[in-house]
């Protein structure tokens, strides 16, 4: 796991819920762009899993997984269904959830 990687998921951990402006400022991203991209690179490499309102620009951390089947965000019931692409989406507030089930 790569140092950026391991900041991350550290300070989301302690922080909780935060939003990417933070953790752009927080680890010297320069843009909210290059942050999604961030996240997602190290989601893609097995480095990171958790939630994140890309609409509202929250991240939630790797513990927020621990309420699945119920939404991170909204606390609704979500669909759990196998998919090839291990994004399962909140069908009532949009939040992604990042998973490596």
């Amino acid at each position: 796991m790569n140092e950026l990687a391991q900041k991350i998921i550290k300070y989301t951990t302690i922080k909780g819920r935060t939003t990417l402006g933070d953790i752009c400022e927080r680890f010297e991203i320069p843009t909210i762009r290059r942050c999604k991209e961030v996240i997602l690179e190290l989601w893609e490499k097995g480095e990171w899993s958790g939630a994140v309102d890309w609409f509202n620009k929250l991240i939630l951390p790797p513990s927020a997984l621990e309420t699945l089947p119920k939404c991170p965000q909204c606390g609704k019931e979500i669909e759990m269904s196998p998919n090839p692409d291990n994004i399962i989406k909140c069908g009532y507030c949009g939040i992604k959830i990042y998973t490596r089930i």
